[in-house]
Formats: structure tokens, sequence, C-alpha cells
């Protein structure tokens, strides 16, 4: 989609977009404002129908009002007299007459109504139901079926209806009968003032709506669909005022990719079509002055190419006969003549290149001069070292076998210590159990003595505490004998009071039935203290052999405490003298250890002594191997030497008798 739009030309995308926004919008604008105009004719209905079910309600309250203020006469006996003084009839009446007037059906559906006429259909039953529950003041629908807009206002019971849907037990006081009827004969229903029972509809025809908004609906269809065509036309103009001077523009750039610099794209506005064709012709005219220039650059550079590939041809030339000259004296040098050189007569790169091979050739012979002399004094040397070599074998098999000797007698000195090592330690480590052992009855006589002390507090505070209930016993004693004292007293008023209560006679008998109970009071009070007084007596004697108890233990204690703290000194003199035998006997072990890592010590070095020497006598083996790779190394570049040539002449040959006799040598070492 993205590849087909870029594909496009300047004048689809801009007419494509403003042709889809314009039918676009011709359609969202027909749609929403038909939508518009429908929502208002039916508000339109609505209006008159809620205007219309108000006025129904206020005729109602208005006839409930007259009824209330007794305007309407008492005395009427037609059934028709009295239906006109009844609230909700009047209200039905005169809304009907209006309804009709305004082209609008009338009715009150209601559940179990009177009159059949107002029997609810399927669709008002669901309405009454929807009203009853959701408790609604109003409710509206188009009924699709009939095409009517059907409107409802609930119609709830007042005071002045129960007069005839009320309470069936009222009949006889309101209508002078007892079977429960109304005026009309009806039974009365027995509902509730504010109870729900119908509905004022109103069924208005859709016919006019749709007729009024299919009529402003066109109006408005024609309008938009000018103003659609208007933005197209208007899209097509602007599109074709900006594609054609862009398609002028892209068939010049094609022809100057072409190659056809005689190009001039017209100039007809000042705006960024005009500027970007301005500056369009400005480019070409730079690439045709730049054309030209490139070709008189071009004249140039081909005349100094000329120039450069004479001079080159020239370079070889003298490269190849300065090359040629290198190749020959190289290949003398390669042949051991140590004397070719290069004549110098330039000072440029291939002179110096003659210059360094001469060096070269220089330092090769300076270099082989000096390793004919080495190899003179390396022969002198090895004949020296053989002599040194013989002496030192000799030296290190003597050391070798000495070393030997003092390792066996080192060895079993060595077990002798280390044998008095482990006995030594053995001994210290039980000392040191007995000493430790020594330290753990010292803590548990010092637990024990510690444990004491807080036996020995805690029997004194038992004894206090038991002191102090003694003590509190005594208070008690005190205490009831003062009840003791006023129950007597009591005892005494009582009998007085009955005394008195008996002179008064029969005004006084009350009151001898209570002087009577108080006595009896008295007398339990009295016994009950003896009681108690006998039991606390037993307490108190109790606490006292409990008290003599106590402090007999607490004696005990403190001598038990007396006994510890004489066994825990006499524990840590056995720990003090312990950790004595323990310190001498760990200074005889760690004399013996000390001896014993020693003759250790002295073992390891004469091992060592002994493995050095091997390795010495090793290594003078080596060397003797070494001296004698020396030898034929040396044999071997003698005859390399003698293969150069210094000075028009072969370097003379070495006497090698003495490199036979020292390898002769070397192998009876």
């Amino acid at each position: 989609m993205i590849k087909y739009w870029k594909n496009l030309s300047v004048y689809k995308k801009i007419t494509i977009p403003l042709s889809l926004l314009a039918v676009f919008a011709i359609i969202f604008t027909y749609g929403f404002v038909t939508q518009l105009i429908k929502e208002s004719e039916t508000e339109t209905l609505i209006q008159k129908a809620r205007a219309l079910t108000l006025q129904a309600e206020a005729v109602r309250e208005y006839t409930a009002e007259q009824q209330r203020k007794n305007i309407f006469k008492t005395d009427l006996s037609k059934l028709d007299d009295v239906l006109l003084t009844v609230p909700i009839y009047s209200a039905m009446q005169v809304t009907e007459k209006k309804a009709a007037e305004l082209n609008m059906e009338f009715k009150v559906p209601k559940v179990s109504p009177r009159n059949t006429k107002n029997t609810p259909d399927n669709y008002e039953l669901a309405i009454l139901e929807k009203l009853k529950k959701e408790n609604l003041n109003e409710y509206w629908s188009v009924d699709e079926e009939t095409n009517k807009l059907r409107y409802f206002r609930p119609v709830k019971l007042t005071q002045e209806c129960l007069l005839c849907h009320g309470d069936p037990s009222t009949s006889e006081s309101i209508w002078g009968n007892s079977n429960g009827l109304d005026i009309t004969g009806a039974k009365m229903e027995g509902w509730k003032a504010g109870q729900m029972h119908g509905a004022f509809e109103l069924m208005m025809d859709m016919a006019p709506v749709q007729a009024a908004v299919f009529d402003k609906s066109l109006i408005i269809g024609i309008v938009t669909l000018i103003a659609g065509i208007t933005i197209i036309f208007i899209a097509i103009l602007i599109a074709n005022r900006i594609s054609k001077p862009l398609k002028g523009l892209a068939l010049a750039t094609r022809k100057v990719a072409d190659g056809d610099l005689d190009v001039n794209v017209e100039v007809t506005s000042s705006d960024e079509i005009g500027i970007l064709s301005k500056g369009f012709n400005e480019m070409v005219s730079k690439i045709r002055v730049t054309r030209q220039s490139l070709k008189q650059e071009k004249a140039s550079v081909e005349k100094k190419v000329e120039e450069g590939v004479r001079e080159a041809k020239e370079q070889k030339e003298y490269l190849e006969k300065s090359v040629a000259q290198i190749l020959t004296e190289m290949d003398k040098l390669s042949k051991g003549d140590l004397t070719a050189a290069l004549d110098v007569n330039t000072s440029d790169a291939i002179g110096n290149l003659f210059k360094g091979f001469n060096r070269t050739s220089g330092n090769i012979r300076k270099m082989v001069t000096e390793i004919q002399e080495a190899i003179n004094t390396t022969v002198s040397v090895s004949m020296q070292m053989a002599s040194g070599i013989e002496e030192m074998a000799a030296g290190a098999e003597e050391q070798s076998n000495q070393t030997s000797d003092i390792a066996t007698s080192i060895d079993e000195m060595t077990k002798t210590v280390a044998e008095t090592t482990r006995n030594t330690t053995s001994a210290a480590e039980s000392a040191k159990n007995s000493g430790l052992l020594a330290e753990e009855g010292s803590d548990v006589v010092k637990k024990a003595v510690v444990a004491m002390d807080k036996i020995a507090t805690i029997v004194s505070e038992a004894a206090e505490k038991v002191m102090g209930l003694g003590n509190n016993s005594d208070k008690i004693g005190e205490i009831i004998q003062v009840i003791n004292e006023i129950a007597d007293q009591t005892n005494l008023l009582a009998l007085n009071a009955a005394i008195e209560a008996a002179r008064a006679g029969e005004h006084g008998r009350g009151f001898a039935v209570v002087a009577d109970e108080v006595r009896k009071l008295a007398e339990r009070t009295t016994n009950a203290t003896k009681e108690i007084a006998g039991m606390i007596q037993q307490i108190q004697e109790d606490t006292k052999i409990v008290v003599n108890s106590i402090n007999t233990g607490n004696e005990e204690v403190q001598a038990g405490r007396e006994l510890a703290e004489q066994a825990g000194e006499a524990i840590k003199n056995i720990v003090i003298t312990a950790n004595m035998v323990v310190d001498e006997i760990n200074q005889v072990a760690t004399a013996s250890e000390e001896q014993s890592l020693t003759s250790s010590t002295i073992a390891q070095s004469i091992e060592m002594i002994n493995n050095v020497s091997r390795e010495t006598l090793a290594g003078i083996h080596n060397m003797a191997g070494a001296a004698e790779d020396l030898n034929v190394t040396t044999e071997s570049l003698k005859d390399l030497i003698g293969q150069f040539k210094l000075a028009n002449e072969k370097i003379s040959d070495f006497n090698s008798n003495n490199i036979v006799k020292q390898n002769k040598e070397f192998e009876r070492i």
C-alpha cells in the first residue's frame, strides 16, 4: 500500500485524499444532521406528550384539592355525578379530549383494571414493570410494529384514591355497606397511598415526523453534495496548478540526465515551484560552465601524461642497467668472493643502494676475519677446559662418598631423638589432662559455692517473707478482735431494739423482725470470727515452725559453702602444681623437638650436599659433552670459513691436531 502510494503522481496524491475527504464529509454531515433533525422532531412530540400528562396531573391535583375543601355537593346520588368529583376520572376525561385534538391516542393501562378498555397489552405490561422497578418519572420509546411513539407517565395512588381502592373494612363508614364495595359496586382492592397502579399513556404516529425528517434531510443532502463537488473541483484546480510545472521540471531533468544542457525551464510564479524552477535553471547553467572547464583541464592533463610516460621510460632504462650491475656483484658475493664491489657514480637512490652493497660486503669481510681469530682462541680454551674437568670429576666423586656416610649417621641420631620427643610429648599430654581435670573440678566447686550463695539468699528472703506473713497474721487477729467487738455491740443493740419494739406493740412488730435478723447476723459474725481466729492462730504456729526450719537450713548452707571454698582452694593448689609439671615436661619436649629439628636440618643439608655433588658430577659430564660438541662445531666452522675469499686469496687451513687430541680426552672423561 505504501509502495503504491509512493508511485502515484503528485496530481493523484492531491486529488484522491481531498476527494475522499469530501465524500466522507458529505456522508458524515448528512447522517449527523439527519439524526439531529429526527431527534429534534421526536423531542417535539415528547414535549407535547409531557405537557399533556402534566396537565392531567394538574387537573387531578386540582380536583383533589376541591374535594378536600368540600366544594362538591355531598348529597350526590347518581354514579355519573359522583364520578365527576373523582380526581383521576376528571384528569382522564380532560386528557382524552385534548389528546384527540392533537391527533394522539390516550390510554391509562393498569394491572387488574375495572374498565376493560384499560387492560394493558404485552408491550404496556413490560413498560409498567420497568416504571415500577426502576421508579421512573417517565418513559418513552418507538414501537416499530405500529410506528408510534409511546409516552408513559406513572400514576401513583393518593389518599383520595383510597376512598374507592383502599381497605374494604372502611366501606361501611364511607359508602354505607358492609360488603367492602365502593359506590360503583366494585370490590375495594385494599391498596396503599403512593403505590403505582397504572400510567398515563399517549401514542403518537411517527409518520409526520419521518416526513419532516425526509424533507429537511433532502435539503441538507443537496447542500452537502454541492459543497463536496465544490471541494473536489477546487482540489483538481490546485492539483493542476502544482503538477503541471512539476511535470515540465521533471521532463527538463530527464533531458539534462541524457546530456542535453541547453534546457531552460519557464518560471511562471514566485512560489516554491517558481523558486525550484529558477534554481534548476541556475544549476544547469553552472553545469555547462563546469563542463567547459573540464574540457580544458582534460587537454592539460593529457599533455602532462605524455611527458610522464617519456620520463618513466628513461627511468626504466636507468633502473634496468643499475639492477644488472647489482645482480652481477651479488652473484660473486653468493659464491664466497668477498672482494665484490660496485662503482658509485650518482647520488640518487641507486647510488645510495650501491653504497649500501659496498658497506655490506666490507662488513662480511670483517666478520669472517674476526670469526677466524675466534676459532683459534676457542681451540686454546678447550684444551685448558679438558684438564680442569678431569680434576673436578675426581673431587666430586670423593665428596659424594663422604656425604653418604655422614647422612647414614645423622639418620640414626634423628630416629633416637624422635623417639625421645614422642615419649616426652605423651608425658606432657598426660600432665596437661590432669591439670585440665583439676581446673574443671575447681570450676565445679566455684559454681557450687555460687549456687550455695544463691540458695542462702533465697532461704533468707523466704524467712523474711514467712516472718512478714506471721506479722500480717497478728494484724489480721487484731482486726478480727475488732470485728468480734463490733458483733457483740451489734448483738446488744439488736436486743435493745427488740425490747423497744415489744414496748411499741403492734406498731413495732416490723421493727422487731428486723432487730431479730440483725441479732442473728451478729451471732453468725461472732461465730465466724472465732473460727477465723482459730485458723490464724494455727497459721502463726506453723509460720514459727517454718521460720525455725529455714534458719536451720540457712546455717547448714553456710557450713556447706565454707567446706566448698576449702575444697576449691585445695583443687586450685593441685592445678598450680599440675601446671608446673606440665611446663617442665613441655620444656623437655621442646628441647627434644628442637634437637630433632636440628638433626633433621643437618640430615637435609647433608642430603642437599650429596645432591649437589651428584649434580656437579652430572654437570661435569655435560661440560665434557659440550666441549666435545664445541670441537665438532669448530671443525665445521673451519670448513665453512675456508670457502670465503679475502683479497683474492683463500683462507689458510687450521691446524686440527689439537682439536683431535681434545676430542679423545673428552671421550675418556
